[in-house]
């Protein structure tokens, strides 16, 4: 069959890149918030592991601090130290604001309670719980380290602690540990108090 010279050839209808297009971007989008949500999810819970155990994160912490910043043996002992020892004091710190927080916390859900009905609270209490659970300060474990009690309080650097350099509601605690009597606790005394 031979064409004449008055036949038209239809085209191909063109081709819809548009479609392609979208298609990518919603995959693209996709996963940028399922890798958000995964990487939030993820640091969270990493969050909430490093406060439940509080004297890993030193151990945790100094091997990238070590690594970005190329520190040599003796920068790492002396780095090391300071880290401990502020940590130590950020953490005793956390153990004496986590009662007021929650307080606070206890406080808010009471009051809010008051004014709700029967089934509203049921609903509110589980709802305080869950943000307990989630958002707010993972009590403090344990009695504070020596370091950072004897770093903060022994004011005269004597090696011991006495009533006058310590809060009082903590020297009730603290004179537990004064085996000999003396009115003063030494940090031997203290770290044979400690489970």
């Amino acid at each position: 069959m031979t064409r004449k010279p008055n036949d038209h050839v239809t085209p191909p209808p063109p081709v819809r890149r548009w479609p392609r297009l979208v298609l990518l971007l919603l995959i693209f989008v996709c996963g940028g918030v399922v890798g958000a949500v995964s990487g939030s999810a993820w640091m969270r819970n990493h969050m909430i592991a490093m406060m439940r155990n509080p004297e890993q994160v030193p151990d945790r912490i100094m091997p990238q601090i070590r690594s970005k910043l190329a520190l040599s043996e003796d920068q790492t002992k002396k780095v090391d130290e300071i880290v401990r020892r502020r940590h130590a004091l950020m953490e005793s710190l956390r153990a004496e604001t986590y009662p007021r927080q929650m307080a606070e916390f206890e406080a808010m859900q009471a009051e809010v309670a008051e004014i709700l009905t029967l089934e509203q609270r049921s609903n509110w209490s589980a709802l305080c719980d869950s943000v307990e659970q989630r958002y707010l300060p993972v009590r403090p474990v344990g009695p504070p380290p020596a370091d950072v009690l004897f770093y903060r309080f022994d004011a005269n650097n004597d090696g011991a602690l006495s009533e006058d350099e310590v809060p009082p509601g903590m020297w009730q605690r603290l004179s537990l540990a004064d085996n000999d009597s003396d009115g003063q606790v030494t940090r031997l005394e203290y770290l044979n108090t400690l489970p």
